[in-house]
């Protein structure tokens, strides 16, 4: 206050000296009086314009001065709220295909950084095919981790897609809190070479409830064939207790195989169901309540007509990603249709693939489906090829359960319609016989009936279930919780034989659950050094019936020389007697196409 009052002192002091030391004139009359007056105005003139000036200089200045600061912060302002704001790129997208799907369903996802918390938070639940699951709620990043320049979730489908565009989906139960607020989405057909197709920051997922949450649609400039997708977070966002994370529900992928959408070719009039006579395997199958869920019901032919169980079923819980169904078709055929038959408990698998093979290793994917329900056609569901093509095996990776507490999946019937064109392997001569019969046979056997179960049986062209007049039913192992390390079943051909087909027959008076999971086929010509020709694992040839049981084909790549031949049990099966499982192997026949070896 005493520092106002001197600095008002002291410009009244100022003002009056300025007065002061004004020279005065005379007035001469009333017009020079007034003229005097006029003058003497003009320096309370020039106070008054000084004063003036001074408030207007500093009324301009601060109405100038006002109005910058105004439209500077106004600018400032704008500019802050478009720096906020989301900001996407790219902002022309190319239209996606009605036909395209999901096909981000069962990827193998790779993250970073993940923080997993009673099963709520997990990276696969990032490609599940589920929305904002209540127990399954996605993936997030550990809570202490800041976000490093490479950062990323990266998923590797499971085959190479045209993609058209990326969905992410904020976790629906934190009502979008967490999702990343600026990030990068870049793929790649080969690993190596990388291409940036969205960018977008300033990003604001956070909703009022959770189920207000919005999903953020991203599409691609233009559609991109890609094996790998790779997201890099460059910002985490806060939630309500100020902690740095990164969150997302789910990850979809518009995409649709190169091919897709093209005209399925024409199925031929002499085409039938050819899985009829195959093979099939499963990675496991459920049993329940005196239901056997088996494999080999999906060729059955009992569909959809038959009993409540005549259906295959995973055991429940089992990855989807990790399960298959296969069938040998024992020949190869020209392909042009596949059906899968809805089960008879409902669970159809929610997404799969449909993949065929000449050789059993290398796989082309000709069918991919997601978003399937239990509803629909009675006929099952009609998978048509875009072209036809051949093959020896077929078969469908379920790649998401129908959604449940205790997923599982199931199948009706298999279908596979085409032509046949060739048995597979080596061409076999027109004089090839069944060089095992009457040969010498050694193996390990049950000591309960041995005549009925002796070794040599394997060798005696019989292959038939018991009858008034037939007891000899086959072979047996001994009963053992596992194999040993070398069980094997070793026949000595009478001479050196060229060998083209090895076919095994399950027992038929067991249905065929005796038939061993695992093995290996094995040739020698001297007894001594031995080459494996062929293996097996997960195999079931358990039928409805004795009159239903199938032989087990393998076909040779190429002719083989041998003396010798052994069959190398590696994986026991277990036959049911009563309540208990019974670990053995069991076999009615076995046969080898083969011609003899001239000296």
């Amino acid at each position: 206050m005493k520092k106002l009052l001197l600095i008002a002192l002291l410009m009244l002091t100022v003002v009056f000296v300025a007065v002061a030391c004004t020279e005065p004139t005379e007035p001469a009359d009333t017009t020079a009086a007034e003229t005097t007056v006029g003058e003497t105005d003009g320096v309370t003139d020039a106070v008054t314009d000084d004063e003036t000036d001074a408030v207007t200089d500093g009324e301009t200045d601060a109405v100038t001065d006002g109005e910058t600061d105004a439209v500077t912060d106004a600018e400032n302002d704008a500019e802050t709220t478009a720096q906020s704001g989301p900001v996407v790129e790219p902002t022309e997208t190319v239209a996606v295909p009605d036909y395209a799907v999901n096909v981000a369903v069962g990827a193998s996802v790779y993250a970073a950084s993940e923080y997993i918390e009673d099963g709520l938070f997990n990276p696969t639940y990032l490609v599940d095919g589920v929305r904002g699951g209540d127990s399954k709620w996605g993936w997030s990043s550990s809570v202490e981790m800041a976000p490093p320049s490479d950062f990323s979730i990266m998923l590797v489908l499971s085959d190479v897609y045209k993609l058209y565009g990326i969905t992410l989906v904020p976790v629906k139960m934190c009502a979008g809190e967490g999702f990343p607020s600026a990030y990068e989405v870049a793929v790649s057909s080969d690993g190596v070479n990388w291409t940036t197709v969205v960018t977008a920051s300033g990003i604001d997922a956070k909703a009022e409830t959770p189920d207000a949450v919005e999903p953020l649609v991203h599409g691609f400039a233009e559609a991109i064939d890609a094996l790998y997708v790779n997201i890099t977070i460059k910002e985490f966002s806060a939630t309500q207790n100020d902690i740095e994370v990164a969150r997302i529900g789910d990850i979809e992928l518009a995409g649709t195989f190169p091919n897709a959408g093209s005209e399925t070719v024409e199925v031929p009039d002499n085409a039938t169901n050819v899985a009829l006579n195959g093979t099939v395997t499963a990675t496991n199958y459920w049993c329940i309540h005196g239901n056997n869920f088996y494999p080999w019901l999906l060729n059955d032919g009992n569909w959809p007509e038959g009993t409540e169980s005549n259906s295959w079923y995973c055991i429940p819980g089992t990855a989807a990603g990790e399960l298959y169904a296969t069938i040998d078709l024992n020949g190869v055929y020209t392909l042009y249709q596949i059906v899968l038959g809805r089960p008879c408990w409902g669970a159809f698998p929610e997404a799969y693939r449909l993949q065929v093979s000449l050789d059993g290793e290398t796989w082309t994917t000709v069918v991919f489906a997601t978003g399937m329900t239990d509803e629909g056609s009675a006929n099952g569901v009609v998978h048509g090829l875009t072209a036809a093509v051949d093959a020896r095996y077929v078969r469908v990776q379920i790649l998401a359960h129908a959604p449940s507490d205790d997923p599982t999946s199931g199948i009706g019937e298999f279908e596979v319609y085409g032509v046949y064109l060739r048995d597979p392997g080596v061409v076999i001569p027109e004089d090839a016989t069944n060089v095992a019969l009457g040969a010498t046979v050694t193996a390990p056997t049950s000591e309960i009936n041995t005549g009925t179960w002796a070794p040599q049986n394997l060798v005696d062209g019989i292959w038939d279930t018991i009858t008034d007049t037939n007891d000899i039913l086959g072979w047996t192992s001994p009963v053992l919780e596992m194999p040993p390390e070398d069980l094997r079943v070793v026949i000595e051909l009478e001479e050196m034989c060229t060998l083209y087909r090895v076919t095994l027959y399950p027992m038929q008076w067991d249905k065929g659950t005796g038939f061993p999971r695992g093995y290996e086929l094995l040739v020698s010509e001297d007894g001594v050094n031995w080459t494996t020709v062929a293996s097996a694992s997960g195999v079931d040839a358990s039928a409805a019936s004795d009159t239903d049981v199938k032989p087990v084909v393998h076909y040779l790549d190429e002719a083989v020389k041998a003396k010798y031949f052994a069959l190398r049990i590696t994986e026991h099966s277990f036959r049911r007697w009563g309540d208990n499982a019974v670990p053995h192997s069991a076999l009615g026949e076995i046969e080898l196409t083969g011609t003899s070896v001239a000296e």
